[in-house]
C-alpha cells in the first residue's frame, strides 16, 4: 500500500513539472520584478499559485491522504489523484494556471531629445520633459532674460531708460535752447558741441581759428614769406598782407588787394606828402591823398569821464546806469561806427552820426560786467579807417 502511494506521488510530480515547463515557455519573457500576485495567490518566481490557508506554500504542493470509503476503479499504476478546487481568477490571468500576470513595463525610446533650451530669434524654446518621459522644445515666446531680451515694456527698464526692440536704451534728453550750427562773433569762433547731458551747446569761450570766421591767419607764421598777419578791428577779419608795402612811391591803396599800401600797415602812404594817406573816395571813385581819420572819443557815464580814466562802478543790481558817447570833431567830416561787447560777446552795433545815449539795464543777481566799446571812424566817403576803444567795469551788488 505504501509503495502505491509513493508511485502516485512520483507520477503527480511528473505531471506538475510538465505543466511548469509549458507555463514557463509562455511567460519566460516576463521579468520577476513585474509579476504582482493578489491574495489568495502568492508569487513563486515569475508565476502565481493558490495559497488559501496562507501557509506560504502553494496548495497544489500539499497532498493529504483521504479515506477511500468505497472501492474505486484504479489505473494500472494504482494511483489516486485528487482534483484541485476550481477558483475564479481576476482578469488578466494565465490561461494555464489562473494566476494574475502584471502588465509588463514597456521601455520608451526617445528620438531627437533636447538637452537644453535654445532661441528662435527673440523667442525662447525651453527644454521640458513631457508625459512620455522625453524632453521636447516648447516655445515660451518672448521672455525677459532669455535670447538677449532685456525688456518687453518700459516698466522692465530703469526710470531713465525706455524699451526699444527688446533692449533698454537711455531716453533722449529734453534739451532747451540747443544750438544747431557753429557761431561767429567777430573773429571769435564758438563751436556747437554735444555736452555730457546729450544736448548741443555753444562753447563758452570763443577761439580764433584759421579758416573760421574770416580768419585767414592767426599769426605771421600762417602767412607766406614777406607777409604779415593783419587784423581789421572794425571789419573783424584777419588776413595776410605784404610786410612792407610802402616804398614804391605809388598811391595804390585798395580794399580788395592786400598787396597795396594801407593805413593800418604803413600809417602813411609813400606816394603822399607828410602824414597824408592814399584814401579811396567813393564819391569820385578814385584815390586821393588826405589826412588819416583823427577823432576823440568822449564818454560820460553816471557823471564820470571814463576815457583814459578806468572806473569801476559799484551799483545795486536794481540800479540803471546811464551814459553818453560822442565823437569830435562832429562836423560831418567823419563817419563813425561803434560796437559794444558784454563779457567778450557782441551785444550791440550803432552809428555815431550824433551823440548817442547808453544805459545798462538792471540784473537779477549780483554779478560783474565788463563792457568794451570799439569806435571806428573814417573820412566821410573814404575807405581807410582808424579804431579806438575804451572799457567800462560794473559791479552789481
Amino acid at each position: 500500500m505504501v509503495r502505491g502511494y509513493i508511485i502516485g506521488i512520483l507520477v503527480a510530480s511528473l505531471l506538475f513539472l510538465s505543466g511548469c515547463s509549458l507555463y514557463n515557455a509562455s511567460v519566460d519573457d516576463i521579468s520577476e520584478a513585474t509579476v504582482v500576485c493578489n491574495e489568495p495567490y502568492i508569487r513563486v518566481g515569475v508565476k502565481c499559485c493558490l495559497d488559501e490557508n496562507k501557509d506560504k506554500i502553494c496548495d497544489h504542493q500539499e497532498y493529504k491522504e483521504t479515506p477511500d470509503p468505497q472501492p474505486q476503479e484504479q489505473s494500472n499504476l494504482g494511483l489516486q489523484i485528487q482534483d484541485q478546487p476550481v477558483q475564479a481568477s481576476p482578469e488578466p490571468s494565465n490561461p494555464l494556471t489562473g494566476n494574475v500576470i502584471a502588465e509588463p513595463i514597456t521601455e520608451v525610446k526617445c528620438k531627437d531629445e533636447c538637452s537644453y533650451g535654445t532661441c528662435d530669434g527673440y523667442k525662447f524654446l525651453d527644454c521640458i520633459q513631457q508625459n512620455d518621459g522625453c524632453n521636447d522644445l516648447i516655445s515660451k515666446g518672448i521672455t525677459v532674460g532669455e535670447c538677449q531680451v532685456q525688456c518687453k515694456s518700459n516698466s522692465d527698464c530703469s526710470s531713465n531708460q525706455e524699451c526699444q526692440s527688446y533692449r533698454c536704451v537711455n531716453k533722449a534728453p529734453t534739451c532747451v535752447n540747443e544750438c544747431s550750427t557753429d557761431k561767429c562773433e567777430g573773429i571769435q569762433y564758438f563751436a556747437c558741441e554735444k555736452g555730457s547731458d546729450g544736448c548741443y551747446h555753444l562753447a563758452k569761450n570763443g577761439v580764433i581759428t584759421k579758416g573760421r570766421c574770416d580768419v585767414e591767419c592767426v599769426n605771421d607764421g600762417d602767412c607766406a614769406k614777406g607777409e604779415t598777419c593783419y587784423f581789421s578791428a572794425l571789419n573783424q577779419f584777419k588776413t595776410c598782407v605784404p610786410s612792407n608795402p610802402c616804398g614804391d612811391g605809388i598811391c595804390d591803396f585798395s580794399l580788395t588787394d592786400s598787396s597795396k599800401e594801407n593805413c593800418n600797415s604803413c600809417q602813411q602812404d609813400c606816394g603822399c606828402v607828410g602824414v597824408d594817406i592814399c584814401d579811396y573816395r567813393y564819391g569820385i571813385g578814385n584815390y586821393v591823398c588826405s589826412p588819416p581819420p583823427d577823432f576823440t572819443i568822449n564818454a560820460i557815464i553816471d557823471g564820470a569821464n571814463v576815457i583814459n580814466n578806468p572806473t569801476l562802478f559799484k551799483v545795486p543790481k536794481t540800479y540803471t546806469l546811464q551814459g553818453l558817447i560822442s565823437i569830435s570833431p562832429n562836423d560831418g567830416s567823419l563817419f563813425c561806427e561803434g560796437k559794444e561787447y558784454y563779457n567778450g560777446n557782441l551785444n550791440d552795433e550803432f552809428t555815431l552820426d550824433d551823440d548817442i545815449g547808453i544805459y545798462y539795464e538792471t540784473v537779477s543777481s549780483p554779478q560783474h560786467r565788463s563792457v568794451v566799446y570799439y569806435i571806428t571812424c573814417r573820412n566821410t566817403g573814404g575807405a581807410e579807417d582808424v579804431t579806438k576803444s575804451f572799457s567800462v567795469d560794473i559791479e552789481y551788488t
